[in-house]
């Protein structure tokens, strides 16, 4: 709630006063008519804000070694795995889901080298499948 408020004061400080006049003028019209744009506007900022804040995958498990395998189970939504085969002599996965407008924070998965985890299991993760991340998902 708190970046919702943010966002309006930033919005509100950007906005030309000529378009800050007409929305509350707009507004003490629509009371009499029962809709109001600063509303709509305001319900459209509060969905924006809701659908963005989970973390990176890079930022929430820090790790300077490139993963060994890195892929994305979709195009507009899935998993973006990264996979370390043996990284300090454990098999380590970080994964994130995310679609369009949202997403779920970051998961690691550690299980003993040369065996795989329960993810990579169910989404048949093979070397020849996992073919490298999506545009602008590459480990950082």
């Amino acid at each position: 709630m708190a970046l919702l408020v943010v966002v309006v004061l930033i919005v509100l400080a950007l906005a030309p006063s000529e378009m800050l006049v007409a929305l509350f003028r707009e507004g003490r019209r629509a009371r009499r008519y029962g809709r109001s744009r600063v509303a709509r506007v305001a319900l459209a900022m509060l969905a924006l804000a809701d659908g963005g804040c989970c973390s990176e995958p890079w930022n929430a498990f820090p790790e300077s070694t490139k993963p060994d395998r890195s892929c994305s189970t979709g195009h507009v939504q899935g998993n973006d795995v990264y996979i370390w085969n043996c990284l300090r002599g454990k098999h380590v996965i970080v994964t994130q889901y995310s679609a369009e407008m949202s997403c779920q924070e970051p998961q690691r998965m550690v299980t003993t080298c040369g065996t795989e985890t329960e993810l990579e299991k169910s989404l048949a993760l093979k070397p020849e499948v996992c073919r490298g991340p999506r545009s602008g998902r590459e480990w950082r």
